[in-house]
């Protein structure tokens, strides 16, 4: 009886951990968003290049004076014209090879954003320009 009664105990819970995650999935709790959410939408494509090739320095866990520059995880505090800002200054840099660092080429060439993903962040860059 008492074996029974685990059973059908451990049934439970299992169906509730499975209901929830179904709920979970279906309002969105495990979903990818495609936009950071701030000021100015960041698209998902510039998102996954800055993430790919920044933030390990830019981002939580990364470089404290890397981060005075730029904090990744910390784009969506930023305003308006902070972001419009700091966006061409990552254009100008990955544009002109001053980042990522040398030392980061060195040792994580997959970091190196591609001339195409350059072109990615430098026109969505200038669609933030204040006029």
């Amino acid at each position: 009886m008492k074996s029974l009664q685990a059973s059908i105990k451990v049934a439970m819970v299992v169906v509730i951990v499975l209901a929830l995650a179904v709920f979970a999935q279906t309002f969105g709790a495990f979903s990818q968003t495609k936009t950071i959410k701030s000021p100015v939408s960041m698209p998902y494509e510039v998102a996954e290049i800055l993430r790919t090739s920044c933030a390990g320095c830019h981002g939580t866990g990364g470089n404290p004076m890397a981060m005075g520059v730029w904090n990744y995880t910390k784009w969506d505090t930023y305003n308006v014209k902070k972001q419009a800002t700091k966006s061409n200054s990552m254009c100008n840099a990955i544009t002109n090879g001053s980042m990522p660092p040398a030392s980061v080429k060195k040792t994580n060439p997959e970091r190196i954003p591609t001339a195409a993903q350059t072109e990615t962040v430098c026109k969505w860059a200038n669609s933030l320009k204040l006029k």
